[in-house]
């Protein structure tokens, strides 16, 4: 990953992640810049049993959002997930978690998260063998999942999106001028004046 002079970022995908793929081209830009400003104030649990896939998405988290906590199973992640309510009145903006975990899995997380908070925002990770596993998840309401491993130009392009729903939310009142026209085009009302 690059950081150019504009402020975007350039991901170079390795030759196994473009293995089989059908590309445009190897290297895909966004503005890492206008991600930070969207992610500044936003919260996330994350939620993995694997310490290699925790460890290295950890890393990733941490240059992306102001709070980042991490759970190493489901049953973790819910003690964190309630404590975090209980100590700052608020739940976290974002939970990222894994499907298949010991001691308590995502299905069963996620259907405790509800109950406490039905508007909760949830990504799913999930490898490609956990499919029997989708069909639960999406009848719980999740629409968005990440497949391990990693692929970062898609991970980037969905915190991208859900970060800047996530801004724009809780920034209402300062962005009621603002009529969106395109994926990342937005025109000020208050222009016309």
């Amino acid at each position: 990953m690059f950081t150019n002079k504009d402020g975007s970022v350039t991901i170079t995908k390795t030759d196994d992640e473009m293995a089989g793929k059908s590309v445009v081209g190897p290297k895909e830009m966004f503005n890492y810049e206008l991600l930070k400003k969207y992610s500044k104030d936003i919260s996330i649990l994350f939620i993995e049993d694997d310490f290699s896939i925790r460890t290295e998405t950890k890393e990733l988290l941490e240059e992306i959002f102001a709070i980042v906590h991490i759970a190493v199973d489901g049953k973790d992640g819910l003690e964190k997930y309630l404590d975090f309510y209980e100590k700052h009145n608020t739940y976290f903006d974002l939970v990222l978690s894994d499907i298949k975990m010991p001691n308590m899995d995502g299905i069963a997380l996620i259907k405790a998260i509800y109950e406490k908070n039905t508007k909760q925002i949830v990504l799913v990770l999930s490898a490609h063998n956990e499919s029997e596993y989708l069909m639960k998840l999406i009848n719980l309401g999740i629409r968005q999942f990440i497949l391990k491993p990693l692929e970062y130009n898609n991970f980037f392009d969905v915190i991208f999106k859900i970060n800047r729903d996530i801004y724009f939310e809780k920034n209402k009142e300062k962005t009621s001028d603002l009529i969106k026209l395109a994926e990342n085009l937005f025109w000020n009302k208050k222009n016309i004046e």
